[in-house]
């Protein structure tokens, strides 16, 4: 009888075991790269919960084949989870996992634990909209005009918002609320394609709570989120053909980062070949091409001459010649794209941890420009898992899984359930274990009276007053026209810094707070250590005073304040 189930199985069985060998053998091949590197041999971790999730999912796999009980179990209830599912379940998800994100975000800040950047920078250019303050930017970014930065015109619909509630707790909100509802759709989209449920709700789930979804909802605030979150419901309304509601999502994506553009190119491609809606595809590459058009010939010139943000002058040296060597020169291309040990990490945490899935499926397209923009760059904080640089990845992989399941239930209609158990099994722990036990739950300042002094303090000082204070607690003094981040001095009034907030950046790791505080104390001039991106350093001869000091809490006031002009010293 057991022989019999195999050689009916023979086919599926033999599928499992290529995915098996392919998964392991692109795990350790991306992992013996990574040990290279010896400083990156705690990546191993990841390789060993990947190889014990195979296993445990294949057991369940065996277990659920040549077993009756795992079957009996699925055949009774199923059908009602479903019908619970559909009703109430994926709302619940949604609605609770919305409420824990706007407790981790809003407790985030209100402990001093959100930073200047990139939180207050979009905070005080959107009150300025809000306000018909225009041109408008940041004064921690240095620069007169927030579009020199990136294009995003999107912030003066984040305006409309700052009339009811002027906070930075709205733009955490808000982006919370988009992120969420982008899970709506995921779960749409799969109703959609399978009208299974259980298994809609499985990769929901997956997908709000992966570690590098949520790393850049804690890392404050950026439109590209809200951008990107709006992706399912481009991809839902375009297999629906429901082209007006298309449009309108349409509109926002290419307004909130001048990037959204390339994005949109893979998405049309994708229509175009995929699902081979070429007349609606004309309509939507005229409007692609008049942005794209307007973004490389107007304001991205007007970017680069203030920042330089193109950062792959180590490749090609314009937009233009990216795309045309791309295609031209591909070897060059790849080895670029798997050039580094941190390019090696990211793409064993992003695919190695769903199975690799999505590279098997028609949505692997949308891969290649979030793989291209990452990886081309020569700024290296671009490779890493950390801020928002992962949270395009994740809605790409989670649609992959879904049409993986199509493609499972039309090819092997008999084998989808176990192969649901299979893949639900090896992500659910490998993704689990890996990424959810590193996620912070609870933002407590060190302590609580620190907190209520800092709190305190603040509250105290004069309104929209000039002060320099830590990356962390700059936030807090929202909506004042000249905040800087220390020891960034240039006409700060006050000085606020809290020597129990961890948080040395932008100092160096080997410079401490108390050795500026003692400078400031003894009323000596120091060098004023500029942001990265600012090509001089400046020394003042200011002098201040201590007013305050409490529970490891300086405030400074100022007595003096001269800029040594005659000492600038360009680097």
């Amino acid at each position: 009888m057991i022989f019999h189930k195999i050689s009916n199985n023979l086919l599926i069985i033999v599928y499992i075991m290529w995915k098996i060998i392919s998964v392991l053998f692109l795990s350790i091949l991306i992992s013996l790269y990574i040990f290279n590197d010896v400083e990156n041999i705690k990546y191993f971790f990841q390789l060993k919960v990947t190889i014990c999730s195979f296993i445990f999912a294949c057991i369940f796999y065996i277990f659920y084949e040549y077993t009756s009980l795992i079957k009996l179990i699925w055949n009774k209830y199923i059908s009602p989870i479903n019908t619970f599912i559909d009703k109430y379940g994926i709302y619940i998800l949604l609605i609770s996992f919305f409420v824990l994100l706007n407790y981790l975000t809003f407790s985030k800040h209100l402990n001093y634990h959100s930073s200047g950047f990139d939180l207050w920078i979009f905070d005080q250019v959107i009150y300025k909209y809000s306000n018909w303050i225009f041109p408008a930017s940041s004064s921690i970014r240095e620069i007169a005009n927030i579009e020199w930065d990136h294009f995003h015109p999107i912030l003066w619909a984040y305006a409309l918002f700052y009339k009811v509630h002027a906070s930075p707790l709205t733009l955490l909100f808000l982006q919370n609320f988009f992120f969420v509802l982008g899970g709506l759709w995921i779960y749409k989209i799969s109703k959609l394609k399978l009208n299974i449920p259980i298994i809609g709700f499985s990769v929901v789930f997956l997908y709000l709570i992966f570690k590098w979804n949520i790393n850049a909802l804690l890392f404050d605030f950026h439109p590209l989120v809200v951008a990107v979150s709006l992706f399912p419901w481009l991809l839902y309304y375009s297999i629906q053909k429901k082209w007006l509601p298309y449009f309108l999502i349409l509109i926002p994506i290419l307004l909130s980062k001048e990037n959204m553009s390339i994005y949109i190119l893979f998405f049309w491609i994708y229509q175009f070949f995929i699902q081979k809606d070429r007349t609606i595809w004309i309509v939507s590459f005229l409007i692609w091409w008049i942005y794209f058009y307007l973004v490389m010939n107007y304001f991205l010139p007007a970017m680069w001459w203030w920042g330089k943000y193109w950062s792959y002058d180590a490749i090609w040296s314009n937009p233009k010649e990216l795309l045309i060597n791309t295609f031209l020169h591909p070897v060059t291309f790849l080895s670029v794209v798997f050039s580094s040990v941190i390019k090696g990490i990211t793409y064993l945490h992003h695919l190695g941890s769903w199975l690799y899935i999505a590279l098997f499926t028609p949505v692997m397209i949308f891969l290649i420009p979030s793989y291209a923009q990452k990886f081309l760059s020569s700024r290296e904080e671009f490779w890493t898992l950390n801020f928002h640089y992962s949270i395009d990845i994740y809605w790409i992989i989670a649609i992959g899984i879904i049409f993986w399941f199509v493609w499972i239930k039309n090819k092997y209609p008999q084998k989808y359930i176990s192969m649901y158990i299979f893949v639900w099994i090896f992500i659910f722990t490998n993704s689990f274990i890996v990424n959810i036990h590193r996620t912070p739950l609870l933002y407590n300042n060190y302590t609580l009276e620190n907190k209520q002094v800092l709190d305190k303090i603040i509250n105290e000082l004069p309104k929209n007053i000039s002060i320099s204070t830590q990356n962390k607690i700059v936030p807090h003094f929202s909506h004042n026209d000249k905040v800087y981040i220390f020891p960034n001095l240039w006409d700060a009034e006050f000085i606020l810094l809290n020597t129990k907030i961890n948080s040395w950046w932008p100092l160096k790791k080997w410079e401490t707070l108390q050795y500026y505080i003692d400078k400031l104390q003894r009323k000596e001039n120091f060098i004023d250590i500029k942001l990265p991106f600012i090509k001089k350093s400046l020394e003042f001869d200011s002098k201040y005073e201590l007013i305050k000091e409490k529970e490891g809490i300086f405030l400074f006031k100022i007595i003096k304040q001269k800029l040594l002009d005659d000492k600038i010293n360009k680097k």
